[in-house]
């Protein structure tokens, strides 16, 4: 307990929450949702709010397959997808990707000789902290803003993890997912400032 008065006794918990839903916050209503409560990620860790780098995340680490399922698949054709985070550890990390083709329709981390890299298929122009990204290794940025510019007529259907079928593993933390149902290349500095 923490603290007795008047006979009263209170107690402190140590518990976790977890992120049932992620909230489209346009007009479409196209909410990301997770409805088994053993894949769902946390944002409350032991009692605290989930963090990184002292950001508060939704974390997906812990357990593989975690991740949420839009209520609609998401064309990339010509969108941009803002995301501020830290990218995970190892191979195979989903930001967004397709439930039913691991080989397509994908923002993810893979590991190769040059280290842990951003792969996106389609291809797309990514942006680091605002500086145009070459192919260096992830594993040192730590938080960061990541930007996507995206033109292609794939679909992604699920956010932040992994299709239990395909065996990928999950992206480590999310504070903020946006997927821009138009090209924001020209607004993109404006955006990530």
């Amino acid at each position: 307990s923490i603290a007795t008065a008047n006979g009263i006794t209170l107690g402190s918990f140590s518990r976790d929450g977890f992120v049932r839903t992620w909230y489209d916050q346009s007009t479409n209503d196209n909410h990301a949702t997770q409805t088994d409560a053993d894949l769902q990620p946390k944002i409350v860790e032991g009692g605290s709010l989930a963090t990184n780098d002292g950001n508060a995340v939704v974390n997906f680490q812990s357990i593989d397959d975690r991740h949420f399922i839009f209520g609609a698949g998401i064309d990339l054709t010509a969108r941009t997808v803002f995301y501020a985070g830290r990218p995970a550890d190892g191979n195979f990390r989903n930001l967004l990707g397709n439930t039913s083709d691991s080989s397509t329709n994908f923002i993810r981390t893979l590991n190769n000789a040059a280290g842990r890299q951003w792969s996106t298929d389609p291809s797309s122009s990514i942006f680091v902290d605002g500086s145009a990204y070459a192919g260096g290794d992830v594993s040192a940025q730590g938080y960061s803003l990541n930007t996507f510019v995206l033109d292609s007529d794939a679909t992604v259907n699920f956010l932040g993890g992994t299709n239990t079928a395909l065996s990928d593993t999950p992206i480590v933390n999310a504070s903020e997912v946006i997927i821009s149902d138009t090209d924001q290349s020209a607004n993109r500095t404006a955006i990530e400032a």
